[in-house]
């Protein structure tokens, strides 16, 4: 969540000081809570400062730079290695969404493969085979196939 302008924060001590309106009512007319008028005020007034306070940080990468180079390598070598195949081969003891954030910190994208249909081999489909249906067709394997592909 970004920070309320300063512009917004002097409106709203300016607001307050004048102490015409409720915190309630400057809140309202500002789009902002009231909670957070309140806590501006008395910051103002402790401190007489109104600027954001500074990120608190948040957890640190646990896929450092090092490890991020030495996943790039590994990649050039073996394109087609899924997530968890990174994870086992690299010796990597993180989850597979780090492994794919930083791979999108990377700017490398995931290969999708293309939608071709099924060979004959793979998958018979026959249009009575459908569950309901007073025709079943023996032991053939009965699949569902929808192909989506997004841009």
């Amino acid at each position: 969540m970004k920070a309320y302008s300063m512009e917004i924060r002097e409106c709203v001590i300016r607001a307050m000081e004048k102490g015409e309106l409720t915190q309630e009512e400057i809140a309202e007319l500002f789009g902002v809570s009231s909670r957070w008028v309140r806590w501006l005020y008395q910051r103002w007034l402790t401190t007489g400062k109104l600027e954001p306070l500074p990120h608190g940080g948040g957890f640190p990468p646990k896929i450092t730079p090092a490890v991020e180079l030495q996943l790039r390598k590994y990649l050039e070598e073996h394109p087609d290695a899924t997530l968890a195949e990174i994870r086992r081969d690299c010796g990597l003891s993180v989850s597979l969404a780090a492994i794919c954030q930083s791979l999108q910190r990377l700017g490398l994208r995931r290969k999708k493969k293309s939608c071709s249909p099924l060979s004959e081999s793979n998958l018979r489909f026959r249009p009575n085979a459908w569950p309901g249906s007073t025709k079943r067709a023996g032991s053939t394997r009965i699949a569902w196939f929808l192909s989506i592909r997004r841009e």
